[in-house]
């Protein structure tokens, strides 16, 4: 039988928030469950799959919290955050200025500056705390989420469910660009 590959995204995702050290041990258990499960019912066990990475990142970030300096990290990420909101809200009133006077950048120019900034963020936060790029993408989905709830008209659907989606990516991206250049380096 051909060897049965779990799903990249996933497994990438949910590698992110185990510590190094139990990297390859809790993986290795749940690509070996999905094989098993796969073998038993192929439609399903993706579904399956992502089932068990949704709802472990809450317990692995608590873990990854607690065992690492946890307050320190929250803070990086905290002002990460907060430098990202800067840049992005320079970013746009220089766009805004570029296109003319009473012009405003549009939805998708804006888009692309603030998924760039929460990038540089992560970069950033993880080279000052190594965890602290994946509890950007945490504040990013809070953010997104009670911006989408208090104030559902101050954007459109499809902007909110982007950033919903693609800031926690742009902050995680941003923060595995610096390890692996810091791996490069060393």
């Amino acid at each position: 039988m051909k060897d049965v590959l779990a799903p990249r995204f996933a497994t990438w995702l949910f590698e992110r928030f185990l510590s190094p050290t139990d990297r390859e041990a809790i993986s290795g258990d749940l690509m070996e469950e999905y094989a098993f499960r796969y073998r038993a019912s192929p439609r399903l066990v993706s579904r399956w799959y992502w089932g068990q990475v949704c709802r472990s990142i809450a317990p692995l970030l608590w873990i990854r919290l607690r065992r690492e300096k946890w307050m320190s990290t929250l803070s990086v990420a905290l002002v990460a955050f907060i430098v990202a909101g800067a840049i992005e809200s320079a970013g746009i009133q220089a766009l805004s200025s570029l296109l003319g006077s009473n012009a405003t950048a549009p939805s998708v120019l804006t888009m692309i500056v603030g998924l760039a900034t929460l990038m540089l963020s992560g970069y950033l936060a993880a080279w000052v705390r190594p965890f602290a790029a994946n509890v950007l993408a945490v504040l990013e989905i809070l953010a997104v989420v009670i911006l989408m709830v208090t104030m559902p008209t101050s954007a459109p659907l499809w902007y909110g469910l982007a950033f919903l989606v693609f800031g926690p990516l742009a902050a995680f991206l941003g923060g595995t660009f610096h390890r692996t250049r810091a791996r490069e380096q060393s």
